[in-house]
């Protein structure tokens, strides 16, 4: 699903349910000039996930290699 598809889906919500969006939005979205924190995983934990994630992503990841 495209993000315009899914703005269209939003705008189409009652106005109280798209205030509930607004607020998800606020709290996931960094203010300008806000910091927000990187984080990484341990190696360990990132070749546990890797047949996950190529599996989960194949597509995606074939079509960025090319």
């Amino acid at each position: 699903m495209s993000a315009t598809e899914i703005i269209e889906l939003i705008e189409k919500l009652p106005a109280a349910e798209q205030e509930q969006v607004r607020v998800f939005l606020e709290t996931k979205t960094p203010k300008p000039g806000e910091v927000r924190e990187i984080r990484y995983i341990s190696d360990e934990k990132f070749n546990e996930n890797l047949p996950k994630i190529f599996e989960q992503h194949h597509d995606l990841l074939r079509r960025l290699s090319l």
